[in-house]
């Protein structure tokens, strides 16, 4: 049986009802493997063994580095379940709300950018570095945000508003170093991920 450490870096919002189950599902069939979480929204330099493998919503992976699709995320605007807003409003139809926006590290993300495209950023009453803390915000009544499906259906307090938006799905990558492909440890872990995540897809489609 395979043994070893295995480091995974990661987003934080993966790690609520996505990455856990899957996690522990892999350590029940290779006790042998030792697993490292890092969350980090910074991208970890695969290259100088800061992780071993890492999993990103993005674009195509970075020179000298292997990565393969394991999702397609979809995103949608989300409005507290105690803010009534007209019968059929729309995504794109919404700049007379409060917002709650991505800053610091996630200024540069499509969700930001979308929003400063509607100009609904004019109307920012919370921002903040971390998605999490953007949909809790919103659960507690702040406004009105924006969030990938897989998290923002899970909060019973928040419902979508409309259909998700099109121009913001994101595809979820992993990310390996070429040297590290053939280490036993490595592939079981990145196989098992890839199940895992794939059978995931209609909640990351927001279907479910």
């Amino acid at each position: 049986r395979p043994s070893g450490k295995v480091r995974l870096t990661t987003v934080e919002p993966l790690l609520y009802g996505v990455l856990p189950p899957l996690l522990a599902r892999f350590r029940g069939a290779h006790p042998g493997i030792v697993l490292e979480l890092i969350t980090d929204n910074a991208v970890r330099d695969l290259s100088r063994r800061e992780a071993d493998l890492a999993l990103r919503p993005g674009g195509k992976p970075p020179e000298g580095l292997i990565g393969r699709k394991v999702a397609r995320m979809a995103t949608g605007v989300y409005r507290p379940r105690s803010l009534r807003l007209p019968r059929g409003a729309r995504p794109d139809d919404l700049a007379d709300y409060d917002w709650l926006v991505p800053d610091g590290n996630l200024a540069h993300i499509g969700m930001a950018q979308w929003l400063r495209h509607k100009q609904y950023d004019r109307r920012t009453v919370f921002s903040a570095n971390s998605l999490i803390a953007l949909r809790d915000a919103a659960a507690c009544g702040m406004g009105l945000t924006v969030l990938p499906c897989y998290l923002g259906d899970a909060e019973r307090r928040l419902a979508r508003v409309g259909d998700p938006v099109a121009g913001l799905a994101a595809d979820l990558w992993l990310l390996s170093h070429p040297d590290l492909r053939r280490t036993e440890r490595m592939r079981v872990f990145a196989d098992a991920l890839r199940e895992g995540l794939a059978a995931l897809q209609p909640m990351f489609d927001g279907r479910g």
